[in-house]
């Protein structure tokens, strides 16, 4: 019993395969036509954001050792750092330095600070959709964050390792990447759908399906006439029809160019004889006036 359940499961991923191949026109164009349009959005209709790094160096107070529990500590007080840089003493500072005409929600939204690994420096990033902007708020953010960590955590010194930078490329959206994720996606989709529709298809349209699904052996078929085959018939009969009438055309037009020609026959024919007896009499008349003199 398991080895015809494994033997019938084989078969339908035989046929998906083949139905998923033979669909392959259709699920290509559908991947190339999501493709283009989200090529197109991502590149004309998306808002450009750009992204400014910089960077702070906190030195702690000097110990006479360095121990184990230091470097824990240092890696726990660099966490500390990251969530000091968001609060809303230092978004609030910025945003009164600059004058921003934002909420301290939405400039928090922009600013992320992240540690580099197990060092204690740490890089603060600022997305805008203008990169003048965005190194502006950036550098405002590290002063204004330096400030407040040597304030709050008692910290030694913070130093600015890194000022923002002013980007040249944007950092999103990443028009390549999404065109393929939408292509990838719309293939996923399509494959998925024609899956479906073949597993819901409960229908019987082979004398092997009768066989397969119901184990009944098939003594014959009797032919059945779709439309579609109806109309193959009809579209060939009338070729066959204008065909011979094309024939029968033909053929009364070499009738009416032979009738013309036997016409124009009949009439050189008649030309000639009266021509010929015009010549007659006038030879005759000559010959009697020759006679009488």
């Amino acid at each position: 019993m398991e080895n015809n359940q494994k033997h019938e499961i084989e078969i339908d991923l035989k046929q998906i395969f083949g139905l998923l191949l033979s669909k392959a026109l259709y699920i290509g164009v559908i991947g190339i036509v999501c493709a283009i349009l989200a090529f197109s959005y991502f590149k004309f209709v998306a808002t450009e954001k750009f992204t400014s790094t910089t960077q702070i160096f906190v030195i702690d107070k000097a110990t006479d050792k360095l121990t184990a529990s230091d470097i824990s500590m240092y890696s726990a007080l660099s966490s500390d750092y990251i969530q000091l840089i968001q609060t809303r003493p230092v978004l609030e500072k910025v945003i009164a330095e600059l004058g921003l005409n934002m909420s301290v929600d939405a400039l928090k939204g922009k600013v992320t600070a992240t540690k580099q690994g197990d060092s204690r420096i740490i890089s603060i990033s600022v997305v805008d959709t203008s990169p003048v902007v965005a190194k502006r708020i950036a550098d405002a953010v590290a002063k204004a964050a330096a400030d407040q960590i040597y304030t709050v955590m008692d910290a030694e010194l913070v130093n600015i390792v890194q000022p923002g930078n002013v980007p040249e490329a944007p950092s999103s959206p990443a028009v390549m990447r999404n065109t393929i994720i939408a292509l990838i996606l719309a293939v996923f989709v399509a494959c998925a759908v024609i899956i479906v529709r073949y597993i819901m298809d409960d229908t019987i349209k082979t004398s092997e399906d009768v066989e397969r699904y119901l184990g009944i052996s098939v003594i014959g078929s009797i032919p059945i006439f779709g439309e579609e085959a109806m109309a193959n018939r009809k579209k060939k009969k009338r070729i066959t029809l204008k065909n011979a009438n094309s024939r029968n055309q033909k053929a009364k037009n070499n009738v009416r160019l032979s009738e013309n020609a036997v016409d124009i026959d009949m009439d050189e024919t008649k030309k000639i004889d009266t021509d010929e007896i015009n010549n007659s009499n006038k030879n005759h008349k000559t010959n009697k006036g020759k006679k009488v003199n």
